[in-house]
């Protein structure tokens, strides 16, 4: 049994609690070290939960109703590199970083929105690269094979909206 030798406190697993001072329920005694920290940690589950929530968000893009394996494949490389804290979960350039950059993250359902072009050689290409040039901060995602690359690359292209041609029946390019 460990025992505070200055203050005959007893800190043994289990008993600690007993040795808390009382307070209201919710208070905590700012001059007891433990409570003290214990209440600065409570105070900080809210942010905590919303930075998770966010994150948890940006990693779980839905995917396209037509995905193919490679499709979805991509989607789980978007996933797990954290393109989502750029450009959002649903890649529309709205990551919870994205107010942070300028220029703003891609918005990759805009066509018109790809500098490098929008074939799959093309938007792998800017994944192995980067594009920092006009101030641009993606930076290059060498640790991806081409393979990866290009998988990566059919998810963001499956993405794109096609134009509305009037009709209502709005459709992506696959």
């Amino acid at each position: 049994m460990s025992q505070c030798a200055s203050e005959g406190r007893d800190f043994s697993p289990g008993r600690i609690c007993d040795k808390l001072p009382q307070t209201a329920p919710g208070r905590f005694d700012d001059n007891n070290p433990v409570t003290a920290l214990l209440g600065q940690r409570v105070a900080a589950v809210p942010a905590l939960l919303a930075l998770l929530l966010s994150i948890s968000a940006c990693a779980s893009p839905r995917p396209p109703a037509d995905a193919t394996a490679e499709v979805r494949q991509g989607q789980n490389l978007y996933a797990t590199n954290g393109c989502g804290s750029c450009h959002g979960p649903d890649g529309r350039g709205d990551g919870p970083l994205s107010k942070t950059l300028t220029p703003p993250p891609r918005n990759f359902r805009d066509a018109q929105a790809f500098k490098n072009g929008t074939t799959v050689d093309s938007v792998a290409q800017t994944i192995a690269t980067g594009l920092t040039r006009d101030g641009g901060q993606m930076q290059p995602y060498l640790h991806l094979s081409d393979r990866e690359r290009r998988l990566l690359a059919r998810y963001v292209i499956s993405l794109r909206e096609v134009p509305s041609s009037g009709d209502g029946n709005d459709s992506k390019s696959p």
